[in-house]
């Protein structure tokens, strides 16, 4: 589960992203609004989580990414 800001979706025109694909292809229009397309708050739990969401939304459920 990754959250996203619904304002920041409105402001850039765009369907809210339901996977990682659509958020990347939406990437180069948020930035071109002055948004940073993905980030947190820069805690290793954090990061950690980013990177188990980021492996099942792309990998799958049965995905073997480790951090």
């Amino acid at each position: 589960m990754i959250w996203a800001s619904k304002a920041a979706v409105d402001k850039i025109g765009a369907a809210y992203p339901t996977t990682w694909e659509e958020l990347n292809a939406l990437a180069p229009k948020f930035l071109e609004a002055g948004i940073i397309p993905l980030a947190h708050g820069g805690q290793a739990w954090q990061e950690a989580y980013m990177l188990e969401a980021f492996a099942a939304g792309v990998g799958g459920p049965t995905s073997t990414a480790k951090p």
